[in-house]
C-alpha cells in the first residue's frame, strides 16, 4: 500500500460494524481464518470502575484492507473470537498494551502471550521512551492521527461517525508499522533484544507485584513501614476489587501514606485519623484490622532510618548515571528502558557498602543488557572505586 497516496486522497478505511452473533461467526470463518498476525485495539471506559467496561475491540487481519469493530456491549458470545486473540500461535500487534491486555484478559481469563508491542519496538530505535502511537505514526508513515476522541463516553450507541473513524485508524496502521520496526530492529541488531525484553515483560506480568511499589510517597517511609503500607493498600484493592470502583474513590493513596506515617507515632494516631475519614463503615473496618494485624519483624522494626548515601555511593552513582546518559544516546537507544537511576543507585549501593544483595535482581546484569551494556558499567565502577582508594589513602598517608 501507498501510505503518502492514501493520506493525499484522503480514503475513508473500510470496517464492517459486528453487533450479533451471525455476523461474529461468519468474520471469523472468513476474515480471521488462518491468519498469522493481528492488529488489536480496545475501546473502554475505566473512570467509574475498578476493572475496565469494555464497550468496543478493533481488529486488523493481515490478509485483508476491511477493519472490524467488535461491539462488546452487544449481546453475543465472544468465545469464538477470544480463541482466536488467546491463540499462541497468533501474533498480536498491540501499541503499549498493558491496559488493553488487562482488559480483555479479564473476559478470557487467559493470558494473552505473543504480543509485538510497538512502543516497546520503538524504545529500542531511538524513538524516545514511551513514545505515543500519534508520534509514532508521523515519524514512521507521516500520518496525522487524531486524538481528539480519545476520551468518548464508548457505551453510547450509536457511534457517532468521528468515534468510528477514531477507532479505526488506531489499529488500522499497526501491522505496517510493526513490518519497518521489524526492519530497522533487524538492521541495528536489535530485534532479538526485544524478543528477549518481551518475553521478560510476560514473566513479570505473571508474578504477583507489590501493588504499593508506585504509591506516590512511598520513598519518603522509613523501610521498616513499607510492609504496613503494603498491607493497607491490599485490604483497599480487596475492598475496591469486590465492588468494582475504583481503588481511591474512597481512599486515596495520600490516606494511605498519612496511616502509615501517623503509626510511626503510635497505633492510636493511625486508628483516630482512620476514624475521621469519611469512607464506608466496612472499609474503615477491613482497614482497622489490617493496622492492628501488622507486626514488623525484629530487624524492621529497629530499623530507625534510611540507610544513608555516603558521599562515595552518591558521586559514583552520578558518573554512572551520566555515562548510561550518553552511552544511550550515543546508541539511539531509550535511557529508561536501558536502566533507571534507580538501579543504577542500587547497583553502587551493592558494590560500595554491601546492601541491596542481590546483583542479579537488576536488569543489567541479565540477558542483552549485560553484554552489551553491564559489563561496561562493571568496568566503569571498578575503576572509579580504585580512584577513590586511591585518592583516600593519598589524604591518609
Amino acid at each position: 500500500m501507498d501510505l503518502s497516496t492514501e493520506k493525499k486522497n484522503k480514503r475513508m478505511i473500510p470496517y464492517l460494524w459486528i453487533c450479533n452473533q451471525q455476523q461474529l461467526n461468519e468474520v471469523i470463518h472468513s476474515y480471521l481464518i488462518n491468519v498469522n498476525r493481528i492488529a488489536i485495539d480496545t475501546e473502554f471506559i475505566g473512570e467509574s470502575y475498578y476493572l475496565p467496561k469494555l464497550c468496543l475491540i478493533q481488529i486488523h487481519s493481515e490478509f485483508a484492507d476491511t477493519v472490524l469493530l467488535i461491539d462488546v456491549l452487544s449481546q453475543m458470545d465472544l468465545a469464538p473470537l477470544f480463541e482466536k486473540i488467546v491463540d499462541p500461535k497468533i501474533q498480536k500487534i498491540i501499541h503499549s498494551p498493558k491496559h488493553d491486555l488487562a482488559v480483555l484478559e479479564n473476559f478470557t481469563h487467559t493470558k494473552i502471550v505473543n504480543v509485538f508491542d510497538t512502543q516497546l519496538a520503538a524504545s529500542f530505535l531511538g524513538y524516545g521512551d514511551q513514545i505515543s502511537l500519534k508520534r509514532l505514526l508521523k515519524l514512521l508513515l507521516n500520518i496525522e492521527l487524531s486524538k481528539e476522541h480519545q476520551y468518548s463516553d464508548w457505551r453510547k450507541r450509536p457511534l457517532t461517525e468521528n468515534q468510528i473513524q477514531y477507532a479505526i485508524t488506531d489499529v488500522y496502521y499497526l501491522i505496517h508499522m510493526c513490518n519497518q520496526l521489524t526492519q530497522q530492529l533487524k538492521e541495528k541488531g536489535r530485534l532479538e533484544w526485544f524478543y528477549e525484553e518481551s518475553s521478560n515483560l510476560q514473566i513479570m506480568r505473571d508474578q504477583k507485584y507489590d501493588i504499593s511499589a508506585k504509591i506516590i510517597g512511598r520513598k519518603y517511609l522509613k523501610p521498616y513501614l513499607h510492609s504496613l503500607l503494603k498491607s493497607i493498600a491490599e485490604t483497599r484493592e480487596i475492598y475496591s476489587l469486590e465492588r468494582n470502583i475504583p481503588r481511591s474513590i474512597y481512599l486515596s493513596d495520600l490516606n494511605l501514606i498519612r496511616l502509615t506515617l501517623l503509626y510511626e507515632k503510635s497505633l492510636e494516631a493511625s486508628l483516630h485519623y482512620l476514624y475521621v475519614l469519611e469512607i464506608p463503615t466496612d472499609l474503615k473496618i477491613m482497614i482497622e484490622e489490617s493496622i492492628k494485624n501488622w507486626i514488623p519483624s525484629l530487624e524492621q522494626a529497629t530499623e530507625k532510618n534510611f540507610v544513608t548515601r555516603n558521599e562515595r555511593v552518591q558521586t559514583i552513582s552520578e558518573k554512572i548515571y551520566q555515562f548510561a546518559k550518553t552511552f544511550a544516546e550515543t546508541h539511539q537507544i531509550s535511557l529508561p528502558l536501558l536502566v533507571t537511576r534507580s538501579e543504577i543507585n542500587h547497583y553502587v549501593k551493592w558494590k560500595v557498602q554491601g546492601t541491596f544483595d542481590q546483583e542479579n535482581s537488576l536488569r543489567m546484569m541479565k540477558g542483552w543488557r549485560y553484554h552489551w551494556f553491564g559489563k561496561r558499567i562493571e568496568n566503569f565502577i571498578e575503576n572509579e572505586l580504585k580512584k577513590v582508594e586511591f585518592k583516600e589513602n593519598q589524604n591518609g598517608e
